[in-house]
């Protein structure tokens, strides 16, 4: 065998590795349920100690100006933890699905 000769023996075809990229995407830690529990129950015990924060400092002049900031900051944490899982998820089915449809019209023709 030449020097420059390419053995493409044990090498994943490009589906192969398509799926095995989807199955590692598909088991990452944020798509599990107990990960989102998890994140929100950091998000409940932070927004807690903020209230507390803001019911005890609420006398000092800058402290509700503050608001303008957290509270906007806060929403987009919840919807990060809600949504972002459901979007992966959403894009891996919609990858799968587009996979087939190659497949399929490659095996067509």
């Amino acid at each position: 065998m030449a020097e420059g000769d390419f053995v493409m023996e044990n090498q994943p075809t490009l589906r192969e590795q398509f799926d095995d990229e989807l199955a590692s995407a598909s088991s990452h830690p944020v798509l599990r349920p107990g990960y989102q529990k998890r994140k929100l129950l950091m998000w409940f015990v932070r927004v807690v100690i903020l209230a507390l924060m803001y019911a005890i400092f609420w006398e000092h002049r800058w402290v509700p100006k503050t608001l303008y900031v957290v509270v906007p900051l806060n929403v987009l944490s919840l919807l990060a933890i809600m949504v972002i899982p459901y979007m992966i998820k959403r894009k891996i089915e919609k990858t799968k699905a587009h996979l087939e449809s190659v497949d399929q019209s490659y095996d067509d023709e």
